[in-house]
């Protein structure tokens, strides 16, 4: 279900970023039980393409983040995971820039699993890179033979996933919760030696580890193509943003508060992912670039269907 939250944003005149969400979703639009491959076959799939069989996933209303829905990625074994295999279809894109976000809401005493595939198609298996969430709230993330040890994340409440894959440089950024940005080669995959710069799809597995169960709730997903957006602004209202330049922080006010799913991040002129304290109070975004270099920056709003961007000054 599409959605369009903030009507506007920023008011400094400046060019248009050619950015396009390719798909947003916060599962409002369906009923409980609803299996949403079944429902949403343009964007959604199993591992055994298979819509409407064991391996699709049910809207549920047992968690949601926003409105009453979510989708729930649940497993009856413990040991082998499953049977939900859900796949997010991504295009087979082999060029340009984009950003999927979404969030998750793992139970105590469960566990929670995705992996990006090269391919749409499946049964090539080809890894990108896989997640693991396991029951004890760490995070781990395989991009080649071995799981590195990436963060936390809590348990019996909503957190942010963002993922960045950049195919022109083949870098490719992911960050959840409150967690550093991990970041690898998109071209790199976790099981085979062939390399291939590409995205095909996700894969959200009901799997928690091989000891606990997994239970996963996926809600307000947003995938866009953002491939103009490392230097360029957008256009709307901003109510003021003091001081830019600055030495330290930047306070940005903004005409509408943010939804609780939205996203912020700041990019330098490349559109890689800075990593610096971004603090969000309602219509208010804090910027704190104390431990960035001196250059100019690119604050990325993402709420539903709108995306914006603003120019930042750090001397």
């Amino acid at each position: 279900m599409k959605k369009a939250i903030l009507v506007s944003l920023f008011s400094v005149p400046c060019m248009l970023a050619a950015q396009s969400v390719l798909y947003t979703d916060d599962f409002e639009s369906y009923a409980d039980g609803d299996m949403i491959a079944q429902s949403n076959g343009e964007h959604w799939s199993t591992w055994s393409a298979d819509p409407g069989g064991s391996e699709d996933a049910p809207i549920s209303s047992a968690f949601a983040q926003s409105g009453v829905n979510s989708l729930g990625i649940i497993s009856t074994s413990a040991t082998n995971g499953g049977p939900a295999d859900l796949l997010l279809k991504l295009g087979n894109k082999t060029s340009g820039v984009y950003n999927l976000t979404f969030s998750l809401y793992i139970p105590t005493g469960n566990g929670g699993y995705f992996n990006l595939q090269h391919y749409e198609d499946v049964s090539i298996a080809q890894y990108a890179i896989e997640l693991s969430l396991p029951a004890n709230g760490t995070v781990m993330a395989t991009t080649g033979a071995t799981a590195q040890n990436i963060g936390t994340y809590p348990h019996d409440a909503w957190f942010n996933v963002s993922m960045d894959i950049n195919l022109g440089t083949m870098t490719s950024s992911l960050t959840i919760a409150d967690n550093a940005a991990y970041t690898w080669a998109s071209n790199t995959s976790s099981n085979v030696a062939t390399l291939n710069n590409q995205i095909g799809c996700i894969d959200f597995f009901a799997y928690g580890g091989g000891t606990d169960l997994g239970t996963m709730y996926i809600d307000d997903l947003t995938y866009t193509d953002n491939t103009s957006v490392g230097v360029t602004e957008t256009v709307g209202t901003v109510l003021g943003a003091y001081p830019n330049p600055t030495r330290d922080a930047i306070t940005v006010t903004l005409a509408a508060p943010l939804s609780i799913s939205a996203t912020v991040q700041l990019r330098d002129v490349t559109g890689s992912l800075v990593s610096a304290p971004l603090k969000v109070d309602g219509s208010k975004i804090n910027a704190d670039l104390r431990s960035v270099p001196a250059g100019v920056y690119f604050l990325r709003v993402s709420d539903g269907t709108v995306q914006a961007v603003h120019r930042l000054v750090k001397n």
